[in-house]
């Protein structure tokens, strides 16, 4: 190492100065051997190996180089891919191979402008913006000409072909996240196709407008659509209210007349073995069972109304009340009883 102490560079980094070391190493010589030639002896054999020792030793030194993190070193041996270097020391060959590094790790964007002609006929400026890195670098050197250029028109023709198979309104609205998606989609395919080792990390499209020729009534539009969504909002509130109280009310009236069901049944029931329990008297005597029918069913009829008693042997009609009669009487018999009451306390 005493032997290039000397030629190492000023700031004690890096290999040592060649260019000087070769200079000097063939000055020295140069002179010895233009002396032994006046001397008329010839240079010995020594000479000629240490001679291939340095330029072997310089031949090798040359050849290492280091990949910083973050990248890849593509050797090539005559053009051709030959191997990747990953982060560390590496070696490669002089003349015969060449190192291009590759920065993997660090995220690149670029930004795509136009104005297109959409489904319904209309033109819309459109804007995006494409995070991409390099995935691999073998495909990003060897398997496209010129990738980012590639990647770009690529962009371009994924978004023109979603464009023109959406309508205006959905991209000025709702549907520019769905663009978005599409697009995206459809560049990742693309690039997996070309085999072009970048890695799309993300599209982002800014808000697309209208020409201004019709902008005042894109605006219009736009606002009949949000007001068309508050209406729709105030709708599903109200919807919200009123349907548990329906449902509520339903569920009730369901219920009494499930119970008016149960209890014109039972009372069918009961009718039907009132009926069955009088067949065997009706059979050994109709008529008295007739009769009794009938005057039970006066006395249900008649004890819910007024009646009135009419003699037929009196000329002059007096009509009696009787339940007026009867309350009268009640009335009297009650009054009676208050006073003999009062006079015992007396």
């Amino acid at each position: 190492m005493s032997f290039f102490k000397n030629y190492y560079q000023k700031d004690g980094q890096g290999p040592p100065d060649i260019d000087k070391l070769i200079l000097n190493f063939f000055k020295k010589h140069t002179n010895k051997v233009t002396k032994n030639n006046s001397n008329g002896n010839l240079p010995s054999k020594s000479m000629f190996l240490i001679g291939f020792i340095v330029v072997a030793a310089i031949f090798v030194i040359q050849g290492f180089f280091v990949i910083q993190p973050a990248k890849q070193g593509i050797v090539t041996r005559f053009g051709a891919y030959n191997r990747t270097a990953e982060t560390g020391l590496s070696w490669y060959m002089p003349i015969v191979e060449k190192v291009q590094t590759v920065d993997v790790l660090n995220v690149y964007d670029f930004s795509y402008a136009s104005s297109m002609l959409t489904q319904d006929e209309n033109i819309v400026s459109v804007e995006l913006a494409v995070q991409y890195k390099v995935g691999n670098a073998k495909d990003f050197l060897f398997n496209v000409d010129k990738p980012i250029h590639s990647l770009k028109e690529a962009t371009a023709s994924a978004l023109r072909f979603v464009i023109g198979h959406t309508n205006l309104s959905e991209i000025l609205t709702t549907g520019r996240d769905e663009v978005r998606q599409k697009v995206k989609k459809i560049l990742q395919e693309t690039l997996s196709v070309y085999k072009s080792g970048i890695t799309l990390l993300d599209v982002v499209i800014q808000p697309a407008t209208p020409p201004e020729a019709v902008k005042a009534a894109f605006d219009d539009a736009i606002k009949a659509q949000e007001d068309e969504q508050r209406y729709k909002n105030q709708a599903e509130s109200y919807e919200r209210k009123i349907l548990p109280k329906a449902q509520g009310r339903a569920k009730r009236i369901l219920e009494e007349a499930n119970a008016y069901k149960e209890q014109i049944i039972l009372k069918a029931k009961g009718d039907v073995s009132l009926f069955l329990e009088l067949l065997p008297l009706y059979i050994k005597s109709p008529e008295v069972t007739i009769q009794r029918l009938y005057f039970d069913m006066m006395e249900k009829v008649l004890g819910k109304v007024s009646k009135i008693i009419i003699d037929d042997n009196i000329k002059s009609i007096t009509m009696l009340p009787v339940d007026k009669i009867i309350e009268l009487g009640a009335a009297k018999s009650i009054e009676d009883y208050k006073n003999k009451s009062s006079n015992k306390r007396r």
